[in-house]
C-alpha cells in the first residue's frame, strides 16, 4: 500500500511528456505547411530547433 506515490509520480510525468510532445507536433505541423524544408523554411528551423 505504499507505493501507490510512486505511480502517481509516473503518470504525472507520463501526462507532461504527452503535452509536450502534443504541443511540439502541432508546431511542427503549422510550420510545415509554408514549405517541408527547414533550410527555406525558417519558422520550420526554429520549430524543430526548439524541439531538440
Amino acid at each position: 500500500m505504499g507505493a501507490q506515490w510512486k505511480a502517481k509520480g509516473k503518470a504525472q510525468a507520463a501526462d507532461a511528456r504527452g503535452k509536450l510532445f502534443g504541443c511540439l507536433a502541432k508546431d511542427i505541423m503549422f510550420a510545415a505547411r509554408n514549405g517541408a524544408d527547414p533550410s527555406a523554411n525558417s519558422r520550420l528551423c526554429l520549430v524543430v530547433e526548439q524541439a531538440r
